[in-house]
């Protein structure tokens, strides 16, 4: 794949990100951003929360264990 056809990619993804992002938020202000207007489903909130803190800690933790204790960090992880 050529470099710019792989830009075009990226900015035709980002263009419909942004056209996304604008759509479902036209009638939006800080209560429905922040605490979803009082009316998500607890389950919503439990698996986002998870979600955030695993990602948080896949992206910084990992990488230190990978490279302190080499990629049998990696393999163990992931044959459980």
């Amino acid at each position: 794949m050529s470099p710019a056809l792989l830009f075009c990619i990226l900015i035709a993804y980002f263009a419909l990100l942004l056209g996304v992002a604008w759509a479902t938020g036209r009638g939006a202000n800080n209560d429905s951003f922040f605490i979803g207007n009082k009316s998500s489903n607890w389950m919503l909130v439990a698996f986002g929360m998870v979600g955030t803190t695993l990602s948080g800690a896949t992206f910084i933790s990992v990488p230190g264990a990978v490279g302190a204790d080499g990629f049998g960090y990696a393999q163990s992880s992931s044959a459980t």
